[in-house]
């Protein structure tokens, strides 16, 4: 999770962006603006526009098929306090959108931590991503009164405190954010502070019953929770999924458009046309996103089973209806034979109609291994005669959900042929 600087591709009072799942995250002057998107639709959702004149509604709320935002303004908060990234990375973003250079940003930084400084007197406020995802910590210096802390909520449908922790509701569902762990530091190290949040009218304060040693500094310490989607911009389905041999995850699905949660360096970093494979690949947790990759030509593409191999490649059986799909210069048969187009005419579907997914140039079966890191195609082949291959259409016996119209399973033996 990186938050990105904002150098004029977004409106002025966004200061700093970062993703969180389900949605994004605008870091602004002494508030935050949670933005939360559907989990799909039938159509193809853009990315929120934070400048729009309906975001500057006195209510803060918006509301639509495509987006839900939530805004925490910080009250009695100081007018001057400083936002600033911490730990900048590598790597540079370029943003070129419009007609318009004026509307490009080129050399974008971007950093693992932002810090809100003297948020209030002797406070700050700093915004990381911890192992679970999102977090932030307010850091009260001695002799500091953190009773000056209160948070405005905006925009949600519910706000209340279940269990200890504080519920905010969206019209696409929850996020929490867990009661706080709160402690101090000082000569005899960390000490748990006891806390609960307080709600009254949509304003969230901390309380701390039994107090605490004022001449210590004191941390205070929510974890956020959000729903976990795959992160894309783009509709996509899951179809298959598999691990390694150290209990890493992959999922393998499709996907229509660009969108899709790429990482740097894959194979494969664009959407190649009408629905592309999608892989990714994730750590042990399934909290960090490894690598993301698409794998398609300018047709339908679908994978039926992945598999990992005993060199850490990923080898992957599907069906598609590309003939430009991936090849390697060592390709069995990079000939697509192809078959009956079967697609929906004049938006009647029809009875042949495999999943929804049109295969306009009939379809044959792909086979595809790809290196671990997700970065080079290591061999590729089609496989099919002049029929259709890799598919069952929706009205054949052995049909009975949409699973059935996609069947096949690749295996390995014991020399990963």
């Amino acid at each position: 999770m990186l938050f990105v600087e904002n150098k004029g591709q977004w409106p002025a009072e966004v200061l700093f962006k970062t993703s969180v799942p389900g949605g994004d995250l605008y870091i602004l002057k002494n508030r935050l603006k949670y933005v939360f998107y559907p989990e799909r639709g039938g159509g193809h959702h853009h990315a929120y526009d934070i400048g729009h004149e309906a975001a500057r509604t006195s209510s803060a709320i918006q509301k639509s098929s495509f987006f839900h935002a939530v805004e925490l303004s910080f009250e009695g908060a100081d007018k001057d306090a400083v936002t600033k990234g911490l730990e900048p990375v590598d790597a540079r973003l370029n943003y070129f959108k419009g007609k318009g250079p004026e509307k490009w940003a080129s050399g974008v930084r971007a950093f693992k931590k932002v810090i809100i400084s003297d948020l209030y007197k002797g406070i700050d406020l700093v915004i990381y991503s911890g192992p679970a995802g999102l977090k932030y910590d307010i850091e009260v210096a001695p002799g500091a009164d953190p009773e000056a802390i209160a948070i405005r909520y905006l925009g949600q449908s519910e706000l209340k405190v279940k269990e200890g922790r504080l519920a905010v509701g969206t019209v696409h569902g929850h996020f929490y954010e867990e009661k706080p762990y709160c402690y101090t530091l000082g000569k005899k190290g960390r000490i748990p502070i006891e806390s609960n949040f307080v709600v009254d009218d949509n304003l969230v304060k901390i309380n701390f019953p039994a107090g605490y040693d004022q001449g210590s500094r004191l941390v205070i310490d929510p974890e956020l929770i959000f729903s976990t989607y795959s992160g894309s911009y783009a509709d996509n389905w899951g179809f298959t999924a598999t691990f390694d041999a150290n209990g890493n995850l992959y999922s393998g699905g499709i996907v229509f458009d660009n969108g899709f949660p790429v990482t740097n360096g894959v194979f494969q970093p664009a959407h190649g046309g009408e629905w592309d494979v999608g892989i990714l690949k994730y750590d042990s947790t399934g909290r960090q996103l490894l690598w993301a990759t698409y794998l398609g030509g300018s047709n339908s593409d679908t994978p039926q089973s992945i598999i990992e191999n005993s060199r850490g490649e990923l080898v992957i059986y599907g069906t598609t209806s590309s003939p430009d799909f991936p090849m390697t210069g060592t390709s069995w048969d990079t000939t697509f034979a192809g078959g009956d187009p079967i697609y929906d005419t004049l938006g009647v579907s029809s009875p042949r109609l495999v999943g929804g997914i049109p295969f306009r140039n009939g379809s044959d079966i792909f086979l595809a291994i790809l290196d671990k890191n997700g970065q080079n195609l290591i061999g590729s082949t089609f496989v099919g005669g002049s029929g259709n291959d890799g598919i069952m259409e929706r009205l054949k016996p052995l049909t009975k959900n949409y699973g059935d119209q996609f069947r096949g399973e690749v295996i390995l033996d014991k020399y990963d042929n």
